[in-house]
């Protein structure tokens, strides 16, 4: 079986199309994420964020980043809940849904959902809050 590995790089990663997203330690400081998750193709692969600090969450925005493109896969917003966004509908779907803390799955993971995938919490009147938190999908050969 082949096994996709997530994680998170540093900013003095290997991956410098990246670096333009990263945000001061200050604004991502209160935004939890785990650092590593593997899930083998055909599995599913959990994401989560946490808001640390209570804020005035609006909406919480996951998005797909891949090196020319950001595509929203899903939000979850205070007076319209939960959307699974056109083309995510069958791979997609909240685990958990909430302003301070939400979670994604993506179901039965393929070469083809190997991206970067972050959260952004949008605040008033701060503003978005990025996650700072992108999960690079690393297909992983078996021996």
């Amino acid at each position: 079986t082949q096994v996709l590995k997530i994680r998170v790089p540093s900013a003095g990663s290997s991956f410098p199309h990246l670096s333009h997203y990263f945000l001061p330690a200050a604004l991502t400081a209160v935004i939890q994420t785990q650092q590593t998750v593997l899930a083998a193709v055909g599995e599913d692969a959990e994401f989560s964020c946490q808001l640390l600090e209570t804020k005035d969450v609006l909406q919480v925005t996951w998005q797909k980043v891949l090196p020319d493109v950001e595509e929203n896969v899903a939000t979850y917003n205070k007076y319209f809940g939960q959307r699974v966004n056109d083309g995510f509908t069958d791979k997609v779907e909240f685990k958990y849904a909430g302003l301070q803390n939400c979670s994604i799955v993506i179901r039965n993971v393929m070469e083809q959902d190997e991206a970067c995938y972050r959260c952004l919490f949008n605040t008033y009147p701060e503003g978005a809050l990025d996650s700072n938190s992108y999960r690079i999908l690393l297909i992983v050969p078996s021996l």
